[in-house]
């Protein structure tokens, strides 16, 4: 009895520790926050985080056709080919 009374203790304070920071969001399991030096560096990585979404939305096109591309997809393609 006084064993599962100590594994109920440390479950819980798992739980709770885990709860509270918020591990498991964002797909960022260890909660880290992005940090940049420069306004610039924000910049570019902004920009490295488009090119990778636009490179994966063509990719799609080129294996699956345009049609496969949802709402979402299409819109930003149609942004960013605008600019």
């Amino acid at each position: 009895m006084g064993n599962f009374v100590i594994i109920a203790i440390i479950l819980l304070v798992v739980y709770l520790a885990f709860k509270k920071t918020n591990l498991f969001s964002n797909n960022n399991p260890f909660n880290i926050q992005k940090k940049y030096y420069t306004e610039d560096d924000a910049y570019n990585a902004k920009k490295v985080e488009q090119k990778k979404e636009i490179d994966r939305i063509l990719e799609k096109i080129s294996n699956k056709g345009i049609g496969s591309l949802s709402k979402n997809e299409k819109k930003m393609l149609d942004e960013f080919s605008k600019k």
